[in-house]
């Protein structure tokens, strides 16, 4: 399973425990994904999350504020086939669409949060997926 595809799996996964109003989602997951839900959780983005060694399940325990989902929206900015690198310049004009975008670089995971970096280290990459945050 690729990247792309164990990203579209856990986003789904969270968007239908959204939409259903749910204290938990559930997804299959990878080393990748675990890494990722690793960051979310130090930004605060979800509750936290525990692995199920046995069944390679993932239970995710999502993050509401004033009863709305705090992710108002995920996308996903790649797919197995078309995958969409940016360079430096070119991630300015993502930051602008979302509240945080999340590329991956020959350095690792770079988020919006240090979109100066990118032009710091002279660095772009295959930009992964954007989120929009609530917050009243």
């Amino acid at each position: 399973m690729g990247v792309a595809d164990i990203l579209t799996y856990l986003f789904v996964s969270i968007k239908v425990a959204y939409s259903n109003k749910q204290k938990y989602a559930y997804s299959r997951y990878n080393t990748f994904c675990l890494e990722l839900l690793h960051i979310f959780f130090k930004q605060e983005f979800i509750e936290g999350y525990t692995i199920d060694f046995i069944n390679k399940k993932v239970k995710i325990k999502l993050k509401y504020y004033n009863s709305k989902p705090l992710i108002h929206t995920i996308d996903l900015l790649t797919s197995p086939s078309l995958k969409n690198y940016l360079n430096c310049l070119n991630l300015k004009k993502v930051a602008k669409q979302y509240d945080y975008f999340y590329v991956f670089t020959t350095k690792g995971f770079i988020f919006s949060e240090n979109v100066d970096l990118f032009k710091e280290i002279k660095i772009g990459g295959q930009l992964l997926f954007g989120l929009k945050i609530y917050l009243d």
